[in-house]
């Protein structure tokens, strides 16, 4: 559109009478400021404007959320109720506003046990993990409960003035709808979005580091299981690196829940997972549990398994077998409304074709070379972070041959 907004509206045939639209903007809590601005203004603010009604007077639902890299913006109702829909959008995207004597009220309620919660072994584990990660980018500079002294009504305002702005957002209309209809109703409501005046600075992307692996223990006292928790980053600007990202992602989780539950039987389970980040980056993480009796066994099981990775004895079964659950993955995200606003407004984000139909060819030609070359790549991000009992980790840990890293 002209005010630099991308809208993508697509129609689903035979679906519910649902209409969804969901509104991305390519700026969330990582590099902006204040710190913790973000997320308090998602989760208190409100549209202070309400001349075409508010959801519940047409069944519309409104949800906000913000992750590191991106905010968005998501409402939902019957098909029937459209245009009210993207009314109540016009005004939500101009006029969101914490109400005064709000900010203070979660500070004098909230604050401490948020700071309680942040304390958490688990929780402490997960920001080492992402300052990391992350080392030297703002994603791996996560607020903290500290972060509220200070921040005031004005100031959460003023992030939604900067960050939401139509030249920075996609706008993915979908649903059983008219698509011309539906396009011309957001030109009619959205045309006249004007883009902010002093926006945010895009986030660049984070460094897909080279270095050697680490390790990170967080103490939890009287633990009778051992948490692990292993990420990395790769360089993902093609979907095709995506989908190898994915495929590798549930290749290593399968083999882990193989080798440590199925034959060891010291967990309850593992998985594996991908997030991809603007910018061109993926994430890749693998989860899962350990019982303190099988602790050294386990680790041993995954020094082979990342081992077998690395010596690139990886079968073409176990590839075949991995791309299986990702175009099961692929298959599901266009079974809702919902999920089908999420899977375009990153494609659209990302600035990659929506046309998704190609995904599939494109993960048939994702092989073990490919598989292989991308894992080498994970090596020099690859983080691991337990949580557990530290004097039996680190026991654990000495009498296990991982690849070439140093536990702090």
């Amino acid at each position: 559109m002209p005010n630099g907004l991308k809208v993508v509206v697509h129609r689903r045939h035979d679906s519910l009478p649902v209409a969804v639209a969901q509104l991305t903007f390519a700026t969330g809590w990582a590099g902006t400021i204040p710190r913790r601005a973000a997320e308090v203004a998602a989760s208190f603010a409100r549209p202070h404007e309400h001349l075409y009604g508010r959801g519940v007077d047409f069944g519309i639902q409104w949800r906000t959320s913000v992750d590191a890299d991106r905010s968005t913006f998501l409402g939902t109702g019957a098909s029937g109720n459209l245009p009210n829909l993207l009314a109540q959008l016009s005004e939500r995207v101009t006029s969101m506003r914490v109400e005064p004597g709000l900010l203070a009220l979660y500070r004098r309620e909230l604050a401490g046990p948020v700071a309680q919660a942040e304390q958490l072994p688990l929780l402490k584990s997960e920001r080492a993990l992402d300052a990391t990660l992350f080392r030297g980018h703002p994603m791996g500079d996560g607020a903290v409960g500290s972060d509220l002294e200070g921040l005031t009504e004005p100031q959460l305002d003023e992030w939604f003035r900067r960050a939401w702005s139509p030249d920075n957002a996609v706008l993915v209309v979908t649903g059983d709808l008219d698509a011309e209809a539906t396009l011309a109703g957001v030109k009619e409501w959205l045309g006249s979005w004007k883009a902010a005046e002093s926006p945010f600075p895009r986030l660049p992307p984070p460094p897909v580091r080279k270095s050697a692996p680490a390790i990170l223990v967080t103490h939890q006292p009287g633990a009778t299981q051992a948490q692990m928790h292993l990420a990395c980053l790769v360089d993902a600007a093609a979907p095709f690196d995506t989908l190898t990202a994915r495929t590798t992602a549930g290749l290593l989780g399968g083999e882990l829940y193989e080798k440590i539950r199925g034959e060891l039987g010291s967990s309850y389970g593992f998985h594996g997972r991908t997030s991809t980040l603007l910018g061109g980056v993926a994430r890749l993480d693998w989860q899962g549990s350990i019982e303190n009796s099988r602790l050294a066994e386990a680790l041993g099981v995954l020094g082979h398994v990342v081992g077998a990775l690395d010596s690139q004895t990886v079968s073409e079964q176990a590839v075949a077998r991995a791309r299986w659950s990702v175009a099961r993955e692929l298959t599901m995200s266009t079974t809702t409304s919902l999920s089908v606003a999420a899977t375009l407004s990153s494609h659209a984000l990302a600035g990659h074709d929506t046309d998704t139909s190609t995904l599939f060819g494109l993960l048939a030609t994702v092989g073990r070379p490919r598989v292989l070359e991308l894992w080498n790549q994970c090596r020099g991000s690859l983080t691991f972070a337990f949580v557990g009992d530290e004097a039996l980790i680190r026991q654990a840990l000495s009498q296990t041959t991982l690849p070439s890293m140093a536990a702090r």
